[in-house]
């Protein structure tokens, strides 16, 4: 079995939300001289001196598992999506519900169900809302990443800064998870209004 080149595959998806994250609290703790309980992080790494790749290789890494992580509980940011701005979608689910009928398959929410139908009916429409889908996790795992870096700047600009990143990456996590949301089930319907005429 030889291994080719294509058989590597890193995603859009795979690099914004799992590995720029990871990468930036990698980056954060690597340049801050930062030690870690029972690990001095730098004196670690000095070992590495006589192989940069090593040391490139390690971070990366260490940037994909960080950011696994990252990813892990920026998740929990989900539920204040579903009280802050998940209620505005109320009409579109009940429509959804109606459209479904009576023979409902309990093994899929509303919203998973939508997008199986899109997948298979509309694939522009679907990869769309993705693409929304897969920024707003990325803004959601930033929240994340900063909010302990922040704590550790001294300069108070700096500081302003960060706070401000990450309202608005709260902000563009909560809009775009509505759009992409909205969409698919707007899709939705209007897919099947159109089968049903």
């Amino acid at each position: 079995m030889s291994f080719k080149p294509n058989d590597f595959f890193l995603g859009l998806q795979d690099f914004l939300i799992i590995l720029v994250p990871g990468g930036v609290f990698v980056l954060f703790i690597y340049s801050n001289d930062t030690s870690i309980d029972f690990v001095d992080v730098n004196k670690f790494l000095e070992t590495f001196k006589a192989f940069p790749d090593l040391k490139i290789a390690l971070l990366i890494f260490a940037s994909y598992v960080i950011g696994h992580l990252v990813n892990r509980f920026s998740s929990y940011l989900d539920v204040f999506y579903d009280l802050v701005i998940s209620y505005k979608n109320d009409t579109l689910i009940s429509r959804i519900k109606k459209l479904r009928g009576k023979k409902r398959d309990k093994s899929l929410s509303n919203f998973e169900w939508a997008k199986f139908h899109l997948y298979n009916t509309d694939s522009k429409c679907i990869q769309e809302a993705e693409s929304k889908m897969i920024n707003s996790k990325f803004f959601r795992s930033l929240v994340v990443v900063l909010i302990p870096i922040i704590p550790f700047q001294t300069n108070l600009k700096i500081i302003l800064l960060l706070v401000l990143l990450m309202w608005f990456s709260f902000y563009q996590f909560l809009i775009l998870r509505k759009e992409s949301v909205a969409m698919i089930y707007k899709h939705t319907i209007y897919s099947l209004d159109r089968e049903s005429d």
